[in-house]
């Protein structure tokens, strides 16, 4: 006999137990409502102490730091893609306060501080997000800050420094979002603002996507508020 705790006053639904016996684990589905229910079952071996998992598999939604970081971010984005980067710059902070160093928070904060054209804070985000260990599905990250890094110093004039950072991108051997054709084509031209570099189709590609580009250009729509302007020089 057991008993199952929760916080929600609405929550109906079938929750899987494990109990570890001291034969084969077994696996048991109860119906659990509001915020205790009380079970019992029955078992061929005898369970363990300690031995009761509630949700083995994680199939119930559950309120973790990274989940509340990643809702955040994902507020974040959708406020970016109307344009409005100051709300979305709050929401990646607000990501960051529940999940310090979260690589995806910082590239993106790095984004919305590029578009406003505030490299010096943009720059600073990307470094953020280098100086981390991204999460396996956020990986991606790193190819795409340094990409940016270059472009931020190709409107620099630095074109020395921004070959670098798409040296160090190349050297990721990552082509997410096309990203290594996108580097080849900085590096034969660099960036200028509101450029949007054109992606050479990969082998085997019949012919390259309707209006397929290797980036995508930045919101043009919604409030757009004015960030400090950023120093002429960029610290290494």
């Amino acid at each position: 006999m057991g008993k199952i705790k929760q916080p929600i006053d609405t929550f109906n639904m079938p929750v899987q137990i494990r109990i570890d016996t001291e034969g084969n684990p077994e696996t048991k589905t109860l119906d659990v409502a509001g915020t205790e229910s009380q079970f019992m079952v029955d078992t061929f071996g005898r369970p363990k102490p300690g031995g009761i998992k509630v949700d083995p598999n994680n199939t119930i939604l559950k309120s973790t730091p990274n989940l509340r970081a990643r809702a955040a971010i994902a507020r974040g984005e959708e406020l970016a893609e109307v344009g409005r980067y100051y709300d979305a710059v709050q929401q990646y902070q607000r990501a960051l306060a529940i999940q310090p160093n979260r690589s995806l928070a910082n590239f993106r904060m790095g984004e919305a501080f590029f578009y406003q054209k505030n490299y010096q804070a943009s720059a600073n985000a990307f470094r953020e997000a280098l100086q981390t260990v991204p999460e396996p599905s956020e990986k991606w990250t790193e190819v795409w800050s340094h990409i940016y890094l270059g472009k931020i110093f190709d409107l620099l004039g630095q074109r020395e420094r921004a070959l670098n950072e798409y040296s160090k991108a190349r050297q990721t051997n990552d082509n997410t979002g096309n990203a290594q054709e996108v580097v080849e084509a900085l590096v034969k031209k660099p960036y200028i603002e509101g450029a949007v570099v054109a992606v050479t189709p990969a082998a085997g590609d019949s012919a390259p996507a309707k209006g397929k580009t290797a980036d995508v250009p930045p919101p043009t729509t919604g409030d757009k508020p004015t960030f400090k302007k950023p120093s002429p020089i960029l610290s290494p």
